[in-house]
């Protein structure tokens, strides 16, 4: 009798172990492939607009320098470089691939050296400095490029 009671209870067992995995494996590739769609959905990257223009100092084209396009309304900065010709494209999450739309502080910065102490501005510092460049740009569908003619003797004669 206790043998045919044990013979029972395996036989319970066995069924029932075939039935969850029969369960699981129905219902496992479901949450696997809801849990993977889930993984992939996160915050999408805001839309950006081409945003390019030229530096000029002095008349000049600045090359080697760096211009920032700040949000006024916060969010991440566009940065780009300009080329021998003073030509930029901003970047925001890659290089060249646009600025959030809206107005923008724009800084250009231009220096040589290898420690704050023996750096040597080629443009005016002023221009590196958010609160005092003076500059500007408003980045929106149809005004995408942009000119920055700076000067020796800074904004405004500020230097």
């Amino acid at each position: 009798m206790l043998f045919a009671r044990l013979d029972l209870m395996t036989e319970w067992r066995m069924r029932t172990a075939v039935f969850l995995m029969t369960r699981f494996f129905m219902i496992g590739p479901v949450i696997m492939l809801l849990v993977a769609t889930a993984a992939g959905c996160g915050p999408s990257r805001p839309g950006l607009l081409p945003a390019e223009g030229v530096v000029t100092l002095d008349g000049k084209p600045l090359a080697e320098a760096s211009v920032i396009f700040q949000p006024t309304a916060g969010g991440r900065p566009a940065t780009g470089v300009t080329d021998v010709e003073g030509r930029f494209k901003v970047g925001t999450f890659s290089p060249r691939d646009g600025a959030l739309p809206g107005t923008h502080v724009v800084t250009v910065a231009r220096s040589e050296g290898t420690s704050p102490s023996d750096t040597r501005w080629i443009s005016p510092k002023v221009y590196s400095l958010a609160d005092q460049s003076g500059l500007s740009a408003t980045v929106a569908t149809g005004s995408t490029k942009f000119t920055f003619a700076l000067s020796s003797q800074g904004p405004a004669g500020k230097k």
